[in-house]
């Protein structure tokens, strides 16, 4: 690989996906919230960080590079406890991811990988409890 993004990539795992995979030479395009200042004073010529709120993320096809290879989505609210089984957050929450694939699709990338809950909550097909 030789570029990949990183959505919630000011997120625990985000972050040290992003530095394992900038210490392995891969160029990474970091996506994380607007205001979240993780990568403000991390400099690395192979890092382009994107502040933006991804449940917007079709508004902004045209900003994101085109050669990117790999998508790791881990952008994903309402992980605390109390906000597991809340039925809008989560929906809210697979719609972005929704629009993420189109966004991978529009922008030419070969491969998503949706790690941890993403994927509990597309195939359940009703609220958890």
């Amino acid at each position: 690989m030789k570029k990949v993004m990183v959505t919630g990539a000011g997120g625990f795992l985000g972050k040290h996906l992003v530095h394992t995979f900038l210490e392995n030479g891969i160029a990474v395009c970091a996506v994380v919230s607007p205001n979240d200042p993780t990568y403000e004073t991390y400099a690395h010529d192979r890092l382009y960080v994107m502040h933006m709120d991804l449940y917007h993320v079709l508004e902004h096809i045209q900003e994101f590079p085109t050669d990117i290879e790999v998508m790791y989505h881990f952008a994903w609210i309402g992980v605390r406890p109390e906000l597991r089984n809340d039925l809008d957050t989560q929906l809210a929450n697979i719609n972005m991811t929704l629009d993420c694939m189109k966004l991978a699709a529009a922008i030419g990338i070969q491969k998503v990988i949706l790690p941890g809950s993403t994927n509990e909550y597309l195939y359940y097909g009703k609220p958890l409890d």
